[in-house]
């Protein structure tokens, strides 16, 4: 299961039962929404068992992109991808 497929509070749900302290749900979602990781190794901040622990368990796949429309007047321009990701790292 990739949990960038996860809303807030569904990701929130599944770690609660694997991440201890509760704070590092907090840097999880940080690691995947800002800062855009797509590998737990980079979460550098987290001990590595936790890390290891959590690769077993989850990815942190990104959509890819496989279809793009050309732009409309606007400038606004349509993506299809291969996954349902509705968060995407703000950054």
């Amino acid at each position: 299961m990739t949990l960038y497929d996860l809303a807030p509070r569904a990701l929130e749900a599944t770690l609660r039962d694997v991440v201890s302290p509760s704070f590092r749900i907090q840097q999880i979602e940080q690691w995947m929404h800002v800062r855009g990781v797509d590998s737990f190794d980079r979460m550098t901040n987290m001990p590595r068992d936790l890390r290891a622990q959590l690769g077993e368990r989850f990815t942190l796949a990104l959509p890819e992109v496989i279809e793009r429309t050309e732009p409309a007047p606007d400038g606004s321009r349509s993506t299809r991808s291969s996954t349902s990701t509705r968060y995407r790292p703000s950054g």
